[in-house]
């Protein structure tokens, strides 16, 4: 594997005297900035921080002499470091490791910059302190990227790029704390283009898998696939980013089409039994991204994780999401996404959900009973001793109403539903949460004032709600719509006759 290097303090000191200017000029500005439809954004030249910089930054560093191998955390991957190594080779590289500290979010989920005006607004009245932006999605980026191999396979955003940098410069500007979400092994883009990257089977024919849309998979077990995410790691960070959150950290869901299941080649002089497992994986990935983000550059890095492996262990088995372990990779934070829409109901398998002796019949219909039994259940999954040094939980809750679901099956969620959901996550002990609306709109009336952040106190009044036509689009651009890079991804499954999918 390739990974880049840390830049030199010359470099460093650069970036902070920049910064601060950007921070001071940005602060001036950002009533006008808002307010007024006149605001451009910067063209792609100026938007994006310079792959070619990162690189030259990267080669300039004259401290590479005292460079060693990251540290092994995970126990998953300690216990059998030896076949791991013969496998994916050492950890990055670290020098002097980076400190920092962990920052407690309530967050809120804009993807790539919706409704941004509201969202500053509500961090700014209230207990929310956080956004988390989109970098990569599984089509690709929001902005026009530099990485080589995502210009090779065209999932560079064209035309409409989302202004990465000036976005997270705004939200610095406002005191506000903005997390990169990167999506990692489900990449559409990335799988059609390079199928020899993708999950395979015995006779290397490509895996295609109808609970991930019936498209193929990248493979977790690729060091190119590795060091292609680290690459876009590194750029969120040059957009100044604080955080790093990867998504997708996990294998497909379920059986592939053919039936046939994924087939790992052994490492060098291990049996054919001897390879590493879904989880050892995952966690040696984790790893690897901790190692150049926060070990190098002091950038935490959280994940996103399916709430049932807190629950069912052997859900996470399948998909490598191992709960006992995955937090024991050095990531700062884990994110369950503890959605009550998402765990099965009565009707769609006779029972419900049980979690610890309790049937929740219509999970969406009990918020507060099924994210603290989810909770509960994931710290009964860890030993008095791996709790100590566990990631940071900070759950993603439910901000959408599952209407899909059918009638009967669900609530509407408003107020009542999202402060039961914060007190579920109280009532477990935790104090941390983001949420999850896949259009951004959030309430401002959710939420309880900065000086009484996370308790259940009666609410206090906060601000006059926005107007109803407040233009929620206009920070960036005039009217701001989805990256043109926003697509369907069109797969073929080599192994099919063409003439059996013709419409014809």
């Amino acid at each position: 594997m390739t990974f880049s290097q840390p830049m030199n303090n010359k470099f460093q000191r650069f970036s902070l005297i920049l910064l601060s200017m950007l921070l001071l000029l940005s602060g001036a500005c950002k009533k006008a900035q808002i307010d007024s439809p006149d605001f451009q954004t910067r063209s792609p030249e100026e938007s994006t921080v310079a792959y070619d910089d990162l690189q030259r930054a990267v080669a300039e560093d004259d401290d590479l002499s005292d460079e060693t191998p990251a540290e092994v955390l995970s126990e998953s991957n300690r216990n059998r470091l030896e076949m791991l190594e013969a496998y994916f080779g050492a950890l990055p590289t670290v020098g002097l490791k980076k400190e920092y500290e962990h920052f407690k979010s309530k967050g809120l989920y804009i993807s790539w910059g919706r409704n941004m005006p509201e969202a500053i607004e509500i961090c700014k009245k209230t207990e929310c302190n956080t956004v988390v932006l989109d970098i990569k999605e599984n089509y690709g980026f929001t902005y026009q990227t530099k990485i080589p191999l995502a210009i090779e396979i065209d999932a560079a955003t064209p035309g409409n790029p989302v202004d990465i940098k000036g976005i997270v410069d705004m939200f610095h500007a406002e005191g506000i704390r903005v997390i990169g979400r990167v999506v990692c092994f489900n990449d559409a883009t990335l799988a059609t283009k390079r199928p020899d990257l993708c999950l395979k089977d015995k006779n290397g024919n490509t895996l295609y898998w109808p609970s991930e849309d019936n498209r193929p998979f990248t493979s977790p077990y690729s060091p190119v696939v590795w060091d292609y995410l680290i690459q876009v790691c590194l750029e969120a960070i040059n957009f100044g980013v604080d955080e790093i959150q990867l998504d997708y950290v996990r294998f497909p869901s379920g059986s592939s089409s053919s039936g046939e299941e994924v087939y790992i080649q052994s490492p060098e002089g291990y049996t054919a039994e001897d390879k590493p497992t879904r989880a050892e994986a995952i966690n040696r990935f984790i790893e690897s991204v901790r190692a150049v983000c926060t070990d190098r550059y002091g950038i935490p890095v959280g994940l996103d994780c399916f709430a049932t492996v807190m629950v069912f262990p052997t859900d996470g088995v399948a998909i490598g999401q191992d709960w006992a372990s995955i937090g024991l990779t050095g990531a700062d934070s884990i994110s369950p996404m503890v959605y009550p829409s998402h765990f099965d109901d009565e009707i769609s398998n006779g029972i419900g959900t049980v979690i610890g002796g309790q049937t929740f019949s219509y999970p969406d219909k009990e918020p507060y009973g099924i994210v603290k039994a989810s909770l509960n259940a994931g710290r009964t999954l860890l030993t008095q001793t791996s709790e100590s040094y566990f990631a940071h939980i900070r759950p993603f809750l439910q901000s959408f109403t599952a209407a899909y679901k059918g009638e009967g099956r669900y609530i509407p969620y408003g107020y009542n539903e999202m402060r039961a959901q914060f007190q579920a996550v109280y009532d477990a002990g935790y104090d941390e949460w983001l949420l999850w609306s896949p259009i951004a709109d959030y309430d401002i009336n959710w939420f309880n004032s900065p000086d009484n952040p996370g308790t259940s106190a009666s609410q206090l009044p906060l601000t006059t709600p926005l107007p109803k036509n407040r233009q929620t689009e206009t920070l960036i651009a005039e009217e701001r719509q989805a990256p043109t890079g926003i697509r369907e991804v069109e797969t073929q499954d080599p192994n099919e006759d063409l003439e059996t999918n013709s419409d014809e």
